[in-house]
């Protein structure tokens, strides 16, 4: 492209006639020269270095010692191989003895199944039912801030897992303790008495 804009420009100037017919002979010799190159396809030198023949021959050399070492090593490792086989197909064969029968230990049965003790606990499904019941009983018969949550939660862990017996002797002890008073007490356990199944 350079080289076709240098040609405008000294086409355009009006003094140089000769410095035309130069320029276009150039440009003639460039192009067929590219359309040869097309056409022909002659290669390309290649890039990087090429390796000498002494390398090459070295190389061989010291491949050939190798595999002789690699082949040494292998016939000898086939021959004890083989010795090993010939050993085995030596020994006498052993006697055919029937193998011992196994017997299965037979599982132990257990005769009789104990199903837990039904007594009177809480009924889980009715927990966040109860949760809300006793909360706002504790506001409505006034007892202390400090001890509702302890009361509400201790109540309930009682009463469902071990039984309403044990929840109602914690609110004795709470009793005792001075927390509760008699209407307290006595609204609690008609809570517990209502939330109460045979489980």
């Amino acid at each position: 492209m350079a080289e076709t804009e240098a040609i405008e420009a000294d086409q355009e100037t009006p003094g140089n006639a000769e410095s035309v017919s130069e320029p276009e002979t150039m440009q003639e010799s460039i192009q067929e020269a590219i359309i040869e190159e097309q056409l022909l396809r002659e290669p390309r030198k290649g890039i990087g270095l090429r390796p000498s023949d002494m390398e090459s021959d070295e190389a061989e050399d010291g491949g050939t010692q190798t595999s002789k070492k690699a082949q040494d090593i292998i016939d000898k490792s086939k021959a004890r191989a083989s010795e090993k086989v010939v050993q085995e197909e030596i020994t006498p064969e052993p006697e055919n003895k029937p193998s011992p029968i196994q017997v299965r230990k037979k599982r132990r049965v257990k005769l009789s199944f104990q199903p837990a003790e039904r007594k009177k606990r809480l009924d889980r499904s009715r927990h966040m039912e109860y949760k809300y019941e006793v909360r706002k009983l504790l506001v409505d018969i006034n007892v202390a801030e400090e001890h509702r949550s302890s009361i509400l939660g201790s109540v309930w862990a009682k009463g469902e897992r071990q039984t309403v017996a044990d929840a109602k002797e914690f609110l004795s002890d709470k009793f005792d303790e001075g927390i509760l008073d008699d209407e307290q007490l006595d609204a609690m356990s008609k809570i517990v008495d209502n939330y109460t199944i045979r489980r």
